[in-house]
């Protein structure tokens, strides 16, 4: 949901943008723009090694004039498998390709997502408010300072801010060791909107959601500047 929605927020701003799928297993980027992809991040298999910008067009699915999307593999007892070097090529060449690549990765520390991570300018942590992922964040964030991705680099995205599930936003905060850099309510038009097929900013632009994820991209572009690369990790 953060990952599509920023990348949709940052192709409507005029800027081009990369989606990359690397949730390998359980990928949803595809479902929740409503595209069906002909190739996959599988493909580079196919690439042996060589992997450049005409190889890396050929694999990308439009969902707009200015976002494309590398989706996940769409069966998940395919034989190929992008390696991390592979998929480290794919990145170094998107990044010269677009404004911006916006990373989802599954939710552990897997080869595919330490190689986003390597990469990336910005890393945003996704978590609702409630005990498990509160503690799957202080497990992520412990496990990022364990690999020296320096804390300036961190963003924190609170899901679902509004619960009231007898933990309050700022113990949350307060035993995470981090501020929500955007906070987003429970809602009806959010699953609405996913169901759809559709990003949020742009089925319901007026939608508190709406304006938090529209203000929350528009501040990363303006921290990062252009060529950049965002990976999200849901630890959750």
């Amino acid at each position: 949901l953060v990952a599509t929605n920023r990348g949709v927020a940052i192709a409507e701003s005029g800027r081009s943008v990369c989606l990359v799928d690397l949730d390998v297993n359980s990928g949803d980027v595809a479902i929740m723009l409503q595209i069906t992809p002909q190739r996959t991040i599988t493909d580079l298999v196919g690439f042996n090694g060589v992997i450049d910008a005409e190889g890396v067009s050929s694999i990308l699915t439009r969902h707009s004039d200015n976002l494309s999307i590398v989706a996940a593999p769409v069966r998940l007892d395919s034989p190929d498998q992008a390696s991390p070097d592979d998929i480290g090529k794919l990145l170094d060449a998107l990044r010269r390709m677009v404004d911006f690549v916006v990373v989802d990765t599954s939710g552990i520390f897997d080869d595919n997502a330490l190689t986003a991570l390597d990469r990336s300018d910005v890393i945003v942590l996704v978590g609702t408010l409630d005990i498990p992922s509160l503690k799957a964040l202080k497990l992520a964030t412990s496990t990022l300072e364990l690999l020296n991705f320096p804390k300036s680099r961190w963003r924190f995205v609170l899901n679902r801010a509004d619960g009231k599930v007898g933990l309050t936003t700022d113990e949350y905060e307060k035993t995470l060791g981090l501020k929500a850099d955007c906070s987003l309510i429970s809602s009806r038009e959010v699953l609405a909107a996913v169901n759809r097929g559709e990003a949020l900013v742009s089925a319901y632009p007026g939608h508190p959601n709406t304006k938090a994820l529209v203000a929350f991209s528009n501040t990363l572009m303006a921290g990062i500047g252009d060529s950049a690369e965002m990976s999200q990790s849901n630890p959750s």
